[in-house]
């Protein structure tokens, strides 16, 4: 979710947003891994009644990839708590309409850090993760710079 996106929006707007990415890494041992990410990590929409007749539209839309280490700790058989550090790079669009403004379009690519937690199950060579990431200052040039959070869930396949 984009921490303050729709605190600029005039058009009605859901703060919760959807994002699917793909990721490879490599293991060195039960500590430390290292993982490299690419996909759509931030997609909003929204549309509505500006208020006297107007109508509007707002999308916002983030993809990139990122390069992260990770430290893993073992809890209890399979399952293990993992922290993530690491760098991005993405690109953030932004479209609006309206009845009374037109359209506008902006972009800007942008890179920063990147961080989080999660629970890992390792159940053979499959795992189950849930995970929480940040990338911090991330944005298109016509609104301020924002956090934007993902809550994922997702299948490692380890060989």
């Amino acid at each position: 979710m984009y921490q303050s996106t729709c605190e600029i929006s005039a058009v009605p707007c859901d703060e919760d947003s959807t994002a699917a990415k793909g990721f490879a890494g490599y293991r060195w041992n039960r500590y430390w891994a290292a993982e490299l990410a690419a996909g759509v990590i931030g997609k909003n929409k929204s549309s509505g009644d500006l208020g006297g007749g107007a109508t509007g539209s707002f999308e916002e839309k983030s993809y990139g990839g990122d390069l992260s280490a990770l430290g893993s700790i073992p809890i209890v058989g399979g399952l293990s708590v993992f922290g993530r550090l690491g760098v991005y790079m993405a690109r953030t669009t932004i479209d609006q309409e309206s009845t009374v403004l037109g359209s506008q379009h902006d972009a800007k690519t942008q890179s920063g850090f990147t961080y989080g937690a999660g629970l890992q199950y390792d159940l053979g060579f499959l795992g189950v993760r849930a995970e929480w990431q940040r990338y911090d200052n991330i944005g298109a040039p016509s609104i301020q710079k924002d956090e934007l959070d993902l809550y994922m869930l997702g299948v490692v396949v380890q060989f």
